[in-house]
This record gives C-alpha cells, sequence and structure tokens, in this order.
C-alpha cells in the first residue's frame, strides 16, 4: 500500500515544491480554498477528509504515505500548524477503523465473535459519533490555540518565514503595543 501511495505521488509529478507538478496545481486550488476558512473549519475539513479516505484505506502508514504530503504543504498554505494536521490524520485514521468494512482486523474479530456487521455497526455508531464529535472539537481547539501571533496588532510581527513567524521584532512590538494600550504580543 505503501508503495501504490509512493506511485501516486510520482504520478501526480513528485512532491517537489517548486516544480510545476498536478500535485502542486491541486495543492493551489485547495489551499485558494481552506485559506478563506477559519483555522478551525479547515481543521475540521482535514478531520472529515481523512476519516473518509480512512474507509478506503485502512492501512495507517499506505494512508499517511498518500494524504501527508498533501496534508502537510495544505496546512502551510492554509494558516493551520502541521501538528493540527498530523492530528486529523491520527484522528481520521483511528476512529473510523471502529467501524470501516474494509479493515481486515475488525472483520476478523467480527468473524471470530460470530458477530455480523450490521449488528455492530449498530452497536458502535453511536460511541463513533460521540469520538468524532470530540475529536473535532480538539482539533478545533489546537487549530485556535496554535495559530500565529495575531499579527494585526503590530505590522512589524507581520514577518511570516517558511519555518513560521519571526519574533526578532518582539521589543518594538511590545513598545508599539503599549503605545496603542493593547496587551503586548509576548503576553499573549
Amino acid at each position: 500500500v505503501v508503495a501504490a501511495a509512493k506511485g501516486i505521488v510520482s504520478m501526480l509529478g513528485g512532491d517537489d515544491p517548486d516544480a510545476f507538478t498536478i500535485l502542486n496545481a491541486a495543492l493551489n486550488a485547495a489551499a485558494g480554498f481552506t485559506s478563506a476558512l477559519p483555522d478551525w473549519a479547515a481543521a475540521w475539513g482535514m478531520l472529515v477528509v481523512q476519516s473518509l479516505l480512512n474507509l478506503a484505506i485502512v492501512s495507517g502508514s499506505g494512508q499517511a504515505a498518500l494524504t501527508m504530503p498533501l496534508m502537510a504543504p495544505l496546512a502551510d498554505l492554509s494558516g493551520v500548524t502541521r501538528q493540527t494536521a498530523v492530528l486529523a490524520f491520527q484522528f481520521g485514521d483511528g476512529f473510523t477503523n471502529m467501524m470501516t468494512p474494509a479493515s481486515a482486523a475488525l472483520m476478523g474479530s467480527l468473524a471470530a465473535a460470530r458477530l455480523d456487521w450490521v449488528t455492530w455497526l449498530r452497536f458502535v455508531w453511536r460511541p463513533l459519533v460521540v469520538l468524532m464529535i470530540m475529536s473535532s472539537a480538539a482539533a478545533d481547539i489546537t487549530a485556535i490555540r496554535r495559530s500565529p501571533a495575531p499579527a494585526w496588532r503590530c505590522p512589524i510581527l507581520a514577518l511570516k518565514t517558511r519555518s513560521g513567524w519571526n519574533f526578532s521584532t518582539i521589543a518594538p512590538a511590545r513598545a508599539w503595543n503599549a503605545r496603542t494600550s493593547g496587551p503586548a504580543v509576548g503576553a499573549l
């Protein structure tokens, strides 16, 4: 599954961010949509996409090999941290394994227990909905709390580098915030 996922990424042109590939064009189109969304909605969307993909790709390593070359740059372009994208992957991969009929472990366990899948689904859907609501809340809180510092407070702080926000100008920012009677960005 991992080799097939790597082959799909290669067929889409590879994962070089500087080259013009189908993968980069798809990321650009997706980023145009997700960058307009709030951080929590982008995180929730990533969770939903990972959960739906897990219904077809049950292998966690195969799903990671296929989706993380897409989700990590999409998180960067959307303003969501990569940790939030990984959390969405973990929740999406983990919880839907309890109900997907493509899971050999689940189907083997149900066969050993002489339980049919529809009966199992009737039993597990309520706890699964609760887990998905809790994981959605956790991903949303993570996206909100881990968002970059508010650059609107000080134009000096609007220096975003490839690795994140540049806080080398925090001293002038504190002085600027003190003049505008707002809380210092470093105190947030």
